[in-house]
């Protein structure tokens, strides 16, 4: 009796098991844009800002990106801006309940398709020795802030997790060699456990000691990220000048680092130089950076 069940019980198994099909590839567009901050332009080399800011919405519309970090805000009114050029998006950034300086800081803010994604918890961290101590300092004097805003996201209808961080590097030495080894070490535990992307205006170009720590671990060992220009299968750039203009990815500082338990494919990675307005004037300092990614 015994031995006529057990070939029943294994069938059953098996059909159980292949009946368990593994979710299919979750693909989403990712993008990073250091805007050039409302304020900074004192040799008058950009237009306004509010002209910037439909500039803005349309390399956003050109990219379509699900989820997009901004760099060089500084006021809660201009993420509000941001917003109002991508109906159906939010936010995450600091905010100060102690009120120490401002109340909201939103340097490195992350935009999320509330369609696509839920906030599971977000949260910051500083580039200083004292990373978990609101508005310290870096290594350099005559610097601002600088800090991590981090997120995870819950794909809505699966439940999976994406842990997606956004950071504005400072431009003064050593700031950035001393804080790669702090993302690096914050972002391994998250990559372990869920896909994982870092992003932003890391200052810090494919050459410098900043940008081999993050791809090559601290001290050349240990977790690493991957960046996805690197892992591209195809890398764009699109424009609308009359001669396709120069452009030297091996200078680049604006980056999409990837990691995670699962492989990333990255089919596409995009820069944009597109001119705006009567005088042909970029809209920032920076170029967008996009990349269409799966797992």
């Amino acid at each position: 009796m015994t031995a006529r069940i057990a070939p029943l019980v294994l069938a059953a198994v098996a059909a159980a098991s292949c009946g368990s099909e593994p979710a299919p590839p979750l693909k989403l567009t990712v993008l990073t844009f250091n805007v050039f901050c409302s304020f900074c332009d004192t040799e008058k080399q950009f237009d306004p800002w509010a002209e910037r800011l439909d500039d803005f919405g349309d390399i956003l519309a050109r990219h379509d990106p699900d989820i997009f970090g901004i760099e060089e805000l500084f006021t809660p009114a201009e993420t509000e801006e941001i917003l109002q050029r991508r109906p159906g998006f939010a936010v995450a950034y600091f905010h100060d309940p102690d009120e120490k300086f401002v109340v909201d800081y939103p340097d490195a803010a992350v935009f999320y398709r509330e369609s696509r994604f839920e906030l599971v918890e977000s949260g910051t961290y500083w580039l200083s020795e004292t990373p978990d101590k609101p508005w310290s300092g870096g290594w350099a004097g005559g610097q601002i802030w600088r800090l991590v805003t981090w997120t995870r996201l819950r794909v809505r209808g699966d439940g999976r997790e994406i842990y997606l961080a956004a950071t504005h590097f400072d431009n003064n030495a050593p700031n950035q060699e001393h804080s790669a080894p702090i993302v690096v070490a914050r972002t391994a535990s998250q990559a372990a456990a869920r896909q994982t992307i870092v992003l932003g205006d890391f200052n810090s170009n494919p050459s410098t000691t900043a940008y081999g720590t993050l791809v090559r671990g601290v001290d050349g060992a240990g977790f690493a990220l991957k960046d996805a220009h690197d892992l591209a299968a195809t890398a764009e750039v699109v424009h609308n000048q009359p001669q396709p203009p120069e452009y030297d990815a091996s200078k680049r500082i604006d980056h999409v680092f990837l990691a995670g338990p699962s492989a990333w494919n990255v089919s596409r990675w995009r820069v944009d130089l597109y001119r705006y307005g009567a005088q042909a004037r970029y809209p920032s300092d920076h170029f967008a950076i996009s990349a269409d990614l799966s797992f």
